[in-house]
Parts: structure tokens; sequence; C-alpha cells
């Protein structure tokens, strides 16, 4: 059994697939290291009476979802849901993140710091 050359990928091809998984690695560890930071936050905030915060951020991105789906929901979504959709979830991690930068100041505050 002899091994045919052409099979074998190019040096380039093999680094770009290389860089790309670890570029999706490295993205995957920053969002699960975020999801986590948030769940601590959110055990710490809930335990200081920061409730009402959480409840509001998501009642809103309940609305969202809602208003992007306008009462009918189907297997397929047009371009327009999608994007709506998207966009949802965009914001939902944007005031997530701002609430988590916003917790880990009151927690730095309250602990006098790292």
């Amino acid at each position: 059994m002899s091994l045919d050359e052409s099979s074998i990928p190019a040096k380039e091809q093999v680094d770009r697939e290389l860089q790309q998984f670890l570029l999706v690695q490295q993205q995957r560890a920053q969002f699960h290291a975020q999801v986590q930071l948030l769940r601590l936050l959110l055990i710490w905030g809930l335990a200081r009476g920061y409730t009402y915060v959480f409840f509001q951020v998501m009642k809103l991105h309940e609305m969202c979802w809602d208003l992007c789906t306008e009462g009918k929901m189907s297997s397929k979504t047009d371009a327009k849901t999608e994007t709506c959709f998207s966009n949802c979830a965009d914001r939902f991690i944007d005031v997530n993140l701002t609430i988590t930068q916003r917790f880990a100041q009151l927690l730095q505050k309250s602990s006098g710091g790292f």
C-alpha cells in the first residue's frame, strides 16, 4: 500500500486549519470563563438583594424574543426573524457582560480589592 502525495494536505492548509481550531477553542474557553464568572456574580448579587436587576434583564430578553416571533412560530425562520434573534442574543450578552463588570466592581469595592 503506497501513500499518494496528493492525498496529503498542504502544510499551509493544515496550518490554517490548526489556527482556526485553536482560535475556536480559545473563544470557547473565554466564553465558558465569562459564564462561570457570571454565575458566581449572580450568586453574589442574589445574596445581596440584586434579584430585581436579574429578573428585569430576563424580562426584557423575553420581550425581545416575543417581538421577533410576533406570535408566530414555525420550523423555519426567515432572514428578518433570524436577524432579530441574533440581535436579541447579542444584546443579552452585552447586558450580561455589563452587569458582570459592574458587580465585579462592587465586589472589589466591598472586599477592599482582590
